[in-house]
């Protein structure tokens, strides 16, 4: 089943694909997330030797979806013992079997001078 984060005007539509058409499925407001498209199902399960940093993109009943700089990953949400707000900047780890979730800034925003 392929799922996809469409956010625009400040809501957040949760789609899926069938057959050829993506069909709304819920509608939330979008909290801290940036207007865009976020392919959720393009996630790679998380590896349990790494430290992932990204940001929080959806949470089901079963994961927890990141936007990494290098694509999505999702984490088990049974292994979670808090559920991370959605836009928040995070570094998560496997620490004894258990998910660790931690704030992390963000980055610095570019402006433009004239």
């Amino acid at each position: 089943m392929k799922q996809r984060i469409l956010v625009m005007n400040k809501q957040q539509l949760v789609q899926t694909l069938r057959g050829t058409e993506w069909k709304t499925d819920k509608v939330d407001k979008a909290e801290e997330l940036k207007a865009g498209i976020y392919n959720i199902y393009l996630a790679v399960d998380a590896d349990k030797n790494k430290s992932y940093n990204g940001l929080v993109v959806y949470a089901d009943k079963d994961a927890l979806y990141l936007k990494t700089e290098t694509g999505f990953v999702k984490y088990s949400r049974d292994k979670l013992d808090s559920l991370p707000p959605i836009g928040s900047n995070v570094s998560i780890n496997y620490e004894n079997d258990k998910i660790r979730v931690n704030q992390v800034a963000a980055k610095a925003k570019r402006k433009l001078s004239m």
